[in-house]
């Protein structure tokens, strides 16, 4: 898979030195492209936006280590949810060697001890399931019509 590239992080980096709004959203929209080309579930991508958010709301970061963080995320989030074991190795190719193994790694490291290992926030898919049990359970207490359930149907043959 060819990596995908963040905004020129040189002419940014001379611009301004904190991370704004603008950058967020060209790191999750090059997250989200990365997530596409490897076929990673949504779970995955959203998982690897709250990590980021959480580091985002309790750190300063400045902009040349904003990759950094946005692939560790990833990878984290990938280790979390998707089938297949993912390695550093792999995620530095996305960054087209921005960054190295280890830094993904020690940066892991810095994440999981600043998040205090709670790495399974509430999602927007966590809430979705959540809201679509509550009203398979309500439809099940009410006796109403089964039609009105999102549960799958049983195919018989």
């Amino acid at each position: 898979m060819q990596p995908y590239f963040m905004a020129n992080l040189d002419r940014l980096e001379r611009r301004e030195s904190e991370v704004t709004l603008l950058n967020r959203a060209e790191l999750l929209d090059y997250l989200q492209k990365t997530c596409d080309g490897e076929c990673f579930r949504r779970q995955t991508y959203y998982l690897a936006q709250t990590y980021i958010d959480q580091v985002l709301t309790r750190q300063s970061i400045r902009i040349n280590k904003l990759q950094l963080l946005g692939i560790t995320a990833l990878f984290m989030a990938a280790k979390m949810e998707e089938l297949e074991p993912q390695s550093a190795t792999k995620f530095v190719n996305y960054t087209d060697a921005y960054c190295s193994a280890t830094e993904i790694c020690t940066r892991e490291r810095e994440i999981l001890r600043m998040l205090s290992w709670r790495l399974n926030p509430d999602t927007l898919i966590f809430w979705l399931e959540y809201y679509v049990r509550m009203w398979d359970q309500f439809v099940l207490l009410r006796g109403l019509p089964s039609h009105f359930s999102f549960k799958k149907k049983k195919i018989t043959t």
